[in-house]
């Protein structure tokens, strides 16, 4: 595994602990205006209906201005997604255009 250094996030794999079985992959999206980027860790925790999963940290050095990027966890059995929950790990602002969580139990 390469290791994560500022000057290099591209090249940088992104290891998330296998602490469940249940499959999803997370799809975040941003826009293309200068507000629409982090270059700080973003959290994601998931919330089902029956319980609420491990916050992950689904990237180490945020995201660009106009990325798609999928990314797949495993975390305990949570039931069907009711909502989730994206975190920063400093202070700052920032909103994705769009995030889809695709269940892969059943595909």
């Amino acid at each position: 595994m390469t290791p994560c250094t500022p000057y290099k996030p591209e090249s940088c794999e992104l290891a998330i602990d296998v602490d469940g079985y249940q499959p999803y992959e997370i799809t975040i999206t941003t826009g293309d205006a200068r507000q629409d980027e982090t270059r700080v860790p973003v959290h994601l925790t998931l919330i089902g209906e029956k319980g609420i999963g491990q916050e992950k940290v689904i990237s180490e050095h945020g995201f660009k201005i106009g990325e798609s990027r999928p990314i797949s966890i495993n975390t305990n059995p949570i039931g069907n997604i009711v909502g989730f929950k994206l975190a920063l790990e400093s202070k700052g602002k920032w909103k994705p255009i769009r995030i889809s969580v695709k269940d892969l139990r059943n595909y």
